[in-house]
């Protein structure tokens, strides 16, 4: 139960308006066809999402696909979750750890190709963090699956806190970039905070928990974090803020 409702933090719930470019043009272009596939992703409409990644990669307008690779990976993703307990869900997910290996490679020579993309709402190297946090929350999900080939708590802690310490302040990390006209989708840096937090409170470290949310200043604690004393006031001020970050539904 306490997996389910981890689950069900974490994981994302969106929001979306148009492309701003006609879906009916009889040929459209690489970046097109991928702005596209986020607009139907925001929808929920994911196999149609699907849909115009793969005609993104199949018209072979750009040697480099990343972006579309990276849009299925994260569609493949969401699909997963929309698949926990049934037989759905391995394979959506191995999908998704397919494709956001594939827009690993090459992200320097696409990010760069990536520039020539005159849309409001491109963006050269968005590809690269959103692959980083859909491997965060794919590393996660088989953690709190038990699977043989996951990560470690401690080594989950690790790559949270590197792409914290990447991805604060003016590098500040918001999944909407790179999107057209995306309307809201709660996922950004502070997500990852909430993320690790709930890592950490589900690991019975509640000093940490404490710690990264103060340090990130995402909750107001009435009490300072204490490695050696968590009172039961605080231990409830904790619960509060993780409780309060939820999905938008």
């Amino acid at each position: 139960m306490k997996k389910i409702i981890f689950l069900y933090i974490i994981f994302l719930s969106i929001a979306c308006e148009s492309l701003g470019v006609n879906e009916l043009t009889e040929e459209m272009s690489y970046y097109e066809y991928v702005g596209f596939g986020w607009t139907n992703f925001y929808q929920r409409n994911y196999f149609v999402a699907l849909d115009y990644f793969d005609t993104a990669i199949q018209i072979n307008e750009v040697e480099f696909t990343n972006s579309a690779n990276v849009g299925k990976a994260w569609t493949y993703l969401m699909m997963a979750n929309e698949s926990l307990g049934s037989s759905l869900l391995e394979s959506r997910r191995d999908s998704a750890n397919f494709y956001f290996n594939k827009s690993s490679e090459n992200s320097l020579e696409a990010s760069e190709l990536y520039n020539e993309c005159d849309y409001e709402f491109c963006c050269n190297d968005c590809f690269i963090k959103d692959y980083e946090v859909g491997k965060i929350y794919s590393d996660v999900s088989r953690y709190l699956n038990y699977e043989q080939d996951a990560l470690t708590y401690e080594n989950l802690v690790v790559n949270i806190s590197t792409f914290l310490q990447d991805n604060s302040d003016e590098n500040f990390y918001d999944f909407n970039n790179g999107k057209p006209n995306t309307g809201s989708f709660n996922l950004d840096s502070n997500s990852i905070v909430f993320l690790l937090a709930q890592l950490h409170f589900l690991n019975e470290d509640l000093y940490n928990s404490c710690l990264i949310l103060d340090q990130n200043e995402v909750c107001d604690f009435s009490e300072e974090c204490l490695q050696n004393n968590i009172s039961n006031d605080l231990i409830e001020s904790l619960l509060n803020c993780l409780s309060s970050f939820t999905p938008i539904q």
